[in-house]
């Protein structure tokens, strides 16, 4: 199943950044750096720190008062599925697993759990192409054509602003 961007964009859902850091050489760092400047909505977590970039930073996503809406998970493999054997016990239903957290493991229990998960992209990078995938507008379009016709150039179907 196609997961759904938007609820990481959209509104300002409380996103939880598991793995922030303090090292600007992290991505941990980039990422909440990064989802802050924008003015999304975002709380660190890490076990190992009380701030991260300034901010109070919760040990586990349990200790943070409101549910997030929403995680981005920048950790290692095993460390990745504890935390969305945490996120799934708490109700969170949208998960994102920054390239190199994701595990098969982790992918299946939040696909079993209904969780909408983002995996093998980066939330950076989508952040900045938006929540909707650039290619599905043209895609739809070309789907309207029946093998043999000849369809619109595909710059012809896309619509960009100056």
């Amino acid at each position: 199943m196609k997961p759904d961007l938007k609820p990481f964009f959209e509104g300002k859902a409380l996103i939880a950044v598991v793995g922030a850091s303090n090292n600007p050489e992290k991505y941990g760092y980039k990422v909440y750096k990064d989802l802050k400047s924008a003015g999304m909505n975002v709380v660190p977590v890490n076990p190992n720190h009380d701030t991260i970039q300034n901010d109070r930073c919760y040990h586990t996503l349990s200790d943070i008062p409101d549910v997030p809406n929403a995680i981005s998970v920048i950790t290692p493999p095993a460390a990745t599925e504890k935390i969305v054997a945490e996120a799934i016990k708490l109700g969170i239903k949208n998960i994102w697993l920054q390239p190199g957290a994701e595990s098969e493991k982790a992918i299946s229990m939040c696909e079993k759990a209904g969780v909408n998960v983002v995996s093998r992209i980066c939330i950076m990078v989508q952040r900045r192409i938006g929540p909707k995938d650039p290619f599905d507008e043209i895609m739809d379009q070309l789907e309207k054509y029946d093998e043999g016709t000849t369809p619109p150039k595909a710059s012809d179907l896309i619509h960009c602003d100056d």
